[in-house]
């Protein structure tokens, strides 16, 4: 006698992140478990406005976090070229299949072309500014450990607003708790290939570290605020290591024990100070023996009088493919920015001055990984001082360098223009458990006076709705539905980066909301 389990969902997704292209709309979707047959039916409506050739690819995963598109016995509407209309797909899985917490998912894309300079031209300098006035200030275990654990807070809640799946690494080290960061973007299509974006986010004990490494942090949220919002084929993993000034001790232990077991990290975009820039003859140093071993490097910095106005792009031997990414991103999206790549022997121990910075276990791991770089010492006289304040930053250089790895970044990941649909768990007991999320507007953002929220899907759900501050004040609350408009006050509310939550007894959501005036 057949058993079947029905799981109905009404997705409507209908909103567009690109102003070029619509998404498909994707309705209806139900589960259909038969235990009989041994057979999974996915059955889903989809249509798309502008006709544009569709791919729906059936992902499942037995932990919820990663989803695998390796399955055998899959057949129906799925793969290229699926028509609008009613569609189903019939799963003949495994009888050693573990039904338990089994979850469904389908990644859905179209062909509509993506324009990245888009995306690159979203970095604001203003927004940069935002992000460096919540970092700025020592934050070091010894001595100013309240601000370095409300950085690390920061941090994550941020990745928790771009819905990352946000974690921490734990670890020891010299009888103190260390913590990495982690923020992982799932590829729609392969979620074994990794791209890792990260920055150090501690400093030394005697300064603000807005250069080092506040400007990597900076990029790093900035990064994130751009790209959270699309979609990829492949992994972005977004890193905050700590313990950096110790010697690396965040990097090494992520190296060595924090990358999950499908991981293969495909390359390693790390920043290491990229805030300071001069235009100034003989701003620019070098570190002894670089003429015997770039002297293509050294001759460009002579023949502009050393002046410290470019960012260092170094990789190794392995990591040729990453320094030609930042190349080619510069001179397609930042044609402003100066590059100077440096192409390391080995693993760098003939040169440990490009070596101080978290790319470094990498290379000794031999995983391809760059150190994106203003000079640090070597241009930076304020390094490791009191005076490494945001005031000696540039902007625009830091901008630019911004947006040059961000164009890298979604070149290398396969920017895709797709989405994907939490069809459902499967448990012991045949009951199914809807944990899809309603789509949430918020605009504008940034904002001044109001802002107005909007919950897509989802109108039989009441919600609690807060605006936080990143500390935990709440200045708004009031209760909401899907479908329907709410408008949050701003007025009085000083510029700055604040949360909105939206809490129910079944989901919890969160969105960065930025004021300014």
């Amino acid at each position: 006698m057949k058993r079947i389990l029905f799981l109905s969902l009404f997705i409507i997704i209908s909103f567009s992140l690109f102003a070029q292209n619509q998404l498909p709309v994707v309705s209806d979707v139900r589960v259909e478990l038969d235990l009989q047959e041994k057979v999974i039916l996915v059955h889903y409506v989809i249509d798309d406005a502008e006709n544009d050739v569709i791919s729906v690819h059936l992902k499942s995963s037995v932990d919820g976090e990663f989803y695998s598109t390796q399955h055998f016995g899959v057949s129906g509407d799925v793969g290229d070229g699926i028509s609008p209309g009613e569609k189903t797909i019939r799963w003949e899985y495994p009888q050693d299949l573990e039904l338990n917490n089994v979850s469904i998912r389908l990644s859905i894309w179209d062909d509509a072309s993506i324009d990245i300079a888009e995306w690159v031209d979203e970095v604001s300098e203003e927004i940069l500014r935002n992000h460096m006035s919540i970092i700025e200030g020592s934050r070091n275990y010894s001595t100013s450990r309240p601000h370095l654990e409300a950085v690390k807070d920061s941090i994550a809640s941020r990745f928790n607003a771009a819905g990352l799946q946000t974690s921490r690494q734990d670890f020891l080290y010299q009888n103190q708790n260390g913590q990495n960061i982690l923020g992982r973007k799932p590829g729609l299509i392969d979620e074994a290939s990794t791209w890792i974006i990260d920055g150090h986010f501690d400093s030394v004990s005697n300064s603000p570290g807005a250069d080092d490494n506040g400007s990597a942090v900076v990029g790093l949220l900035e990064i994130l605020r751009v790209l959270g919002k699309y979609s990829f084929q492949e992994n972005l993993l977004f890193v905050g290591f700590d313990f950096e000034e110790a010697g690396l001790i965040g990097s090494q232990r992520y190296v060595q024990s924090g990358r999950r077991p499908f991981e293969t990290i495909k390359g390693v975009y790390n920043m290491e100070m990229i805030g300071y820039y001069s235009d100034e003859p003989n701003t620019q140093q070098l570190p002894f023996g670089f003429s015997s071993l770039f002297p293509a490097a050294v001759a460009a910095v002579i023949a502009d009088n050393y002046r410290g106005n470019f960012l260092t792009n170094v990789g190794n031997a392995s990591s040729a493919a990453l320094i030609a990414s930042i190349e080619e991103s510069a001179s397609q999206y930042v044609p402003e920015l100066r590059v100077i790549s440096l192409n390391v022997p080995g693993t760098g121990t003939l040169v440990p001055d490009l070596r101080r910075s978290d790319h470094a276990p990498f290379w000794d791991a031999g995983i391809p990984a760059l150190m994106l770089t203003d000079g640090a010492n070597f241009r930076n006289l304020n390094y490791h001082t009191p005076g490494d304040s945001s005031a000696t930053l540039n902007y625009t250089f830091m901008s630019r360098v911004i947006k040059t790895i961000l164009g890298a970044v979604a070149t290398q990941a396969k920017a895709i223009h797709g989405f994907h649909v939490d069809a459902g768990m499967l448990t012991s007991t045949h009951q199914s458990h809807n944990h899809t999320k309603p789509k949430v507007s918020l605009t504008p953002n940034p904002a001044e006076n109001e802002a107005s929220l909007r919950i897509l899907g989802s109108p039989e759900t009441l919600f609690h709705l807060k605006l936080m501050s990143l500390d935990g004040k709440v200045f708004f609350s009031t209760h909401t539905r899907g479908n329907s408009d709410t408008l949050i006050p701003l007025a009085g509310l000083a510029p700055g980066t604040y949360m909105v939550l939206l809490d129910s007894p079944e989901m919890s959501i969160s969105r960065e909301l930025l004021i300014k005036k």
